[in-house]
């Protein structure tokens, strides 16, 4: 059963915004999809650990944000980080060279031996199953490592690096929303 796994989920990031260790409050509280988007998060930063930052913190925070951790989902966006087509488009392009080539052939390998299949390419996947919420990590990841920009440990700067680069100055979503459900999810966990 998923909780006799559970110390596959467990993980602590050195400066948690929200505490990525599955706790057994956020057992009583998470559902098993926000779990799994908890887990899918730390686990494409720990993957790829090697050639990028840890940012699982903010990728938590961006599911949090977009889809209260995967509980709400979109019939438009993919995955608890609402990955939208043009963003998925991005990867796919930048993906097949350079250092974000070598970021996507590491994914690729890793998802063929988790069973995923020899052919597996994670450029080449219809929409539907982005949703998933360990592709769309991934896929976050990916996306994120496009961007030049560091990104900020404080709550104030990862609300406006996730206005500029996630949600765009044009998207409905704003700052203080971003940092009120934030500090909302992190007081009930």
């Amino acid at each position: 059963s998923f909780l006799d796994n559970i110390e596959d989920l467990m993980y602590e990031s050195d400066k948690p915004m929200l505490s990525t260790t599955i706790t057994p409050k956020m057992l009583d509280k998470l559902s098993h999809r926000q779990l799994e988007t908890v887990s899918a998060s730390q686990t494409a930063n720990q993957l790829l650990s090697g050639l990028l930052p840890d940012v699982s913190d903010f990728m938590t925070n961006i599911a949090i944000q977009e889809t209260v951790l995967g509980k709400d989902r979109s019939e438009v966006s993919y995955s608890p980080f609402q990955i939208d087509p043009i963003r998925y488009q991005d990867v796919q392009e930048r993906g097949r060279t350079g250092d974000a080539g070598e970021r996507t052939s590491f994914v690729n390998e890793f998802l063929r031996n988790q069973g995923y299949g020899e052919d597996f390419d994670i450029l080449n996947l219809p929409l539907d199953e982005i949703r998933e919420p360990l592709i769309g990590a991934l896929i976050t990841r990916l996306s994120l490592g496009n961007i030049e920009e560091e990104i900020p440990k404080d709550l104030e700067g990862q609300a406006d690096y996730w206005k500029r680069n996630w949600n765009t100055i044009i998207g409905e979503g704003t700052r203080k929303k971003f940092k009120k459900n934030i500090k909302y999810l992190n007081r009930i966990l």
